[in-house]
């Protein structure tokens, strides 16, 4: 989430919209977004895990409280083009991945 924070500027230069999504609660989440001074999009909260992750594909935690880390770069009609899911801190989907990739569509279109 930070890295999207970081690089805002260029993605909304893209024409990029960024939303994150928590399965905590409001307080939490706030104190997330404040701890990590994030800025440049919204941050939402209070998604119940098991709806999001068969909605999005994603991988839920053994324990069903939580999913793990999924990014998904939307199409302007708001389908999927392409996503990302990771169990780990390695292998998630970073703001010049999608830097590039919006570029190189916008140059083969």
């Amino acid at each position: 989430m930070v890295d999207f924070a970081e690089h805002a500027a260029l993605l909304d230069s893209l024409d990029v919209g960024i939303i994150a999504a928590s399965v905590d609660d409001a307080a939490t989440t706030a104190d997330l977004v404040a701890g990590l001074r994030l800025t440049g999009y919204p941050v939402l909260h209070g998604l119940d895990p098991e709806a999001a992750a068969s909605t999005l594909g994603a991988h839920l935690a053994p324990d069903r409280s939580f999913v793990h880390a999924t990014g998904l770069l939307l199409r302007p009609d708001s389908t999927i083009y392409l996503s990302v899911y990771s169990t780990g801190p390695l292998g998630r989907l970073v703001a010049a991945d999608v830097a590039r990739t919006v570029e190189f569509r916008r140059r083969t279109s």
